[in-house]
């Protein structure tokens, strides 16, 4: 195969492959966010956070890191399409925030109508979602979109040498001394985002003896599949035996995790290699961005989760929590995609596209006047002293 047959098959339309690995990590973010944070059943507490002797408690607490799993797979797809861009859509941004804008108004009005009372900070929270990262990954992934002409123009400037220096620097920072030490991300978060891009792109460019090779990535995604039970289940029975790390458990799984990444890489390179289309797939996975955004809301955390657990452990018993955390994921990705799709067909079509194109011409507007504003300001400077003189 030749060295740009696979980016070519993949630019020449949406390969189906790659949406069906985009909509398998929207999965692993659905599971996620269907289990409690917190809950108590049959006297005890869980708490997805601290390490369980319960083998339910357990099984829960693996769902609970599946999201950032998905995280992770969702930043390597995007990495790899955008790192050949060079402009930002201004469209594609508005049209995200208004959509995050819009669902967190739409889940307000919704506990509102249930008849509860949000405080007056959850309130502003709903009203500015993407300032207040309402939802982390969709606020950090627009940052990453905003600056992805930046790093595509440092990443076209270095050569090989000097673009792997610089990814392995990033990636020795975020995925060994930031991971081994257990250090929670909160801001940095923006920077592993930064690493997962650059690899991704010293891949797409300069790393094809990886990015075509089955062999190594067949090895490397089974490998690396069960190191990441062995890890998780190890760091559950390591926290229950030594207090000390208990509280860092949640730091070593997150998406700045190796093992997590060195599976994305290579389910990425595998769906690369597979081709084909399929339009309910490709639809599907145009859509997965507004499940993510529509099913994970703070206000459905805290006000409605819990009364259905509850519900779900008083009529079935304490043996129903994990069939009920199925149910609502099954609920929750069933639900959020049909409203996904009706949210395309009209909200997006006649409100948010017409919107965010005004916004992009006024945008475009602003820049062109700047940009003639200083063109005539180096005119200026680079004229005769004489023609500039207001003297005689």
């Amino acid at each position: 195969m030749g060295e740009n047959t696979i980016v070519q098959r993949v630019s020449s339309g949406r390969n189906s492959s790659v949406e069906l690995l985009r909509i398998f990590a929207i999965v692993l973010v659905v599971l996620t966010h269907a289990v409690p944070e917190t809950f108590e059943c049959a006297g005890q507490t869980f708490d997805y956070l601290s390490p369980t002797g319960d083998p339910a408690f357990l099984f829960a607490g693996l769902l609970s890191g599946f999201g950032l799993l998905g995280d992770v797979i969702f930043l390597v797809i995007s990495s790899w399409f955008l790192a050949s861009s060079r402009r930002v859509k201004v469209k594609k941004v508005a049209s995200m925030i208004l959509t995050v804008f819009i669902v967190s108004v739409a889940w307000y009005l919704i506990v509102i109508g249930l008849g509860y009372r949000p405080d007056a900070m959850t309130t502003v929270r709903q009203f500015f979602p993407t300032i207040f990262q309402n939802n982390w990954f969709i606020s950090y992934y627009i940052v990453l979109y905003l600056i992805h002409p930046l790093l595509n123009m440092v990443i076209r400037r270095l050569g090989a040498k000097e673009l792997g220096i610089c990814t392995l620097l990033l990636g020795i920072m975020c995925f060994g001394v930031i991971w081994g030490a257990g250090v929670h991300l909160g801001v940095l978060r923006i920077l592993v985002f930064v690493a997962i891009y650059f690899i991704v792109a010293w891949l797409k460019f300069y790393g094809k003896k990886f990015t075509h090779s089955l062999k190594l990535n067949v090895t490397l995604l089974v490998a690396s599949v069960i190191l990441y039970f062995a890890m998780r289940i190890a760091m559950n029975y390591i926290g229950l035996a030594t207090d000390t790390l208990e509280g860092e458990l949640h730091a070593w799984i997150h998406i700045n995790n190796p093992v997590m990444l060195a599976l994305s890489l290579s389910a990425f390179n595998l769906a690369l290699r597979r081709n084909f289309v399929s339009k309910p797939v490709n639809k599907l996975g145009a859509v997965s961005m507004l499940v993510y955004i529509i099913h994970r809301n703070n206000l459905f955390v805290k006000y409605l989760q819990g009364e259905y657990f509850d519900y779900a452990i008083t009529r079935f018993g304490s043996d129903a929590f994990i069939p009920a955390i199925l149910i609502l994921a099954v609920i929750f990705f069933v639900g959020s995609t049909l409203i996904a799709l009706a949210y395309k067909a009209t909200a997006e079509r006649y409100i948010v596209d017409p919107l965010s194109a005004v916004i992009e011409r006024g945008v475009d507007r602003v820049i062109l006047a700047l940009r003639a504003a200083t063109l005539r300001k180096h005119v200026y400077h680079r004229l005769p002293r004489a023609l500039t003189s207001d003297s005689d």
